[in-house]
């Protein structure tokens, strides 16, 4: 008789949960559907007739989840629950302990408790997890009277938070790495070798929708400039004056402090101002452009400034693999004396979206 019992609660459970919701509007209509979310006070219900479909609350005269759902609230907290719309425009949270009434200004978003936890909206992410980006790897040799051989390896890579797609990014974190090593040896068995670093990251705290203040670091290494290290470490304001699906622009603008190591015990210690911009262009389904520029006028040793500038070309083969080509300029107003004031590496090879 219990088995039964818990077979019937069972089949109940599944039924509640597969019963569609219903909105009621104050002009007298109504809409069955299935609840998708809740988000900047419209209710967006998957109707079999007419799809996705957008719904205003303050046009809403009526609203009741039929089966459970998780209210996140500002400051990251969360109710789980069924709700109801309330004719103030809060929402009542219903749970087993009681009620909970949420303020309209105090939701972000609601989810259905099904496709909250099934896609691992409310999981913890580890700091290697939720990136998005490109890697590109390339390599060459050449062996007669002369071997050559390089290996090149770029990665630019972006972490937004939170991951919640239909949610304003709170923060965002940018990574990029360009290596170039290389060695040469002649008939005589003369050998060159030339080794290029470039890493840094970059975090951002959005301030406003477009706005945002960012902490960065980076550390450089260039034996054709010889430069042992250098490391950067800056601030500053940035705004996204352009975000669209195929095209994006950012420029930042802040103050640096930098430590440069050269080779024969060469030390520079400076302040420097920033401005830099990054572009993203997706010029068609297969194309890709991206383009960063830094500037760094020198505060600290008047009339210096170095630049740095990547431009870099993606041509898709598949879903995931493309051609990648890249150009890299490191520029030094005042490079130690037999120095050249540009560093310009140029690399290809297979690339990786993830």
């Amino acid at each position: 008789m219990k088995r039964w019992f818990l077979v019937m609660a069972l089949i109940l459970t599944a039924a509640a949960e597969a019963r569609p919701d219903v909105v009621h509007f104050k002009n007298g209509d109504r809409l069955t559907g299935d609840f998708l979310r809740m988000q900047n006070n419209n209710i967006y219900l998957k109707s079999e007739a007419l799809g996705e479909v957008k719904i205003p609350v303050d046009k809403i005269a009526e609203y009741s989840g039929t089966g459970q759902s998780v209210v996140l609230m500002k400051g990251q907290e969360q109710a789980r629950g069924t709700i109801t719309l309330m004719p103030s425009g809060s929402w009542q949270v219903e749970t087993t302990s009681g009620k909970q009434v949420v303020e309209a200004k105090n939701v972000e978003i609601i989810y259905p408790t099904r496709t909250f936890d099934e896609k691992g909206y409310g999981q913890k992410r580890r700091a290697w997890q939720n990136w998005t980006g490109k890697g590109a790897m390339g390599f060459s040799q050449v062996r007669g009277d002369q071997s050559n051989r390089t290996i090149s390896l770029n990665v630019n890579a972006t972490r937004r938070m939170p991951v919640l797609p239909e949610l304003t990014e709170r923060s965002r974190t940018n990574y990029f790495l360009t290596t170039l090593f290389a060695k040469s040896e002649d008939a005589q068995g003369n050998r060159v070798s030339t080794n290029n670093i470039s890493s840094g990251i970059r975090q951002d705290f959005k301030i406003t929708d477009k706005n945002f203040w960012f902490l960065l670091g980076q550390l450089d290494h260039s034996s054709t400039q010889s430069l042992n290290l250098r490391q950067t470490y800056g601030a500053g304001l940035g705004r996204d004056l352009f975000r669209h699906p195929k095209v994006e622009l950012q420029a930042i603008g802040g103050l640096t402090y930098v430590n440069e190591h050269f080779q024969g015990g060469v030390r520079n210690r400076n302040a420097e101002a920033l401005a830099g911009e990054k572009f993203n262009w997706k010029l068609t389904e297969w194309l890709t452009l991206d383009h960063m520029l830094s500037f760094y006028p020198t505060l600290t040793d008047g009339g210096n400034f170095r630049i740095d500038t990547m431009t870099g070309l993606s041509t898709k083969i598949t879903k995931h693999w493309s051609w990648s080509t890249s150009y890299t300029d490191h520029y030094l107003s005042n490079p130690l004396p037999g120095h050249k004031k540009n560093e310009v590496i140029i690399t290809t090879g297979v690339g990786v979206s993830f």
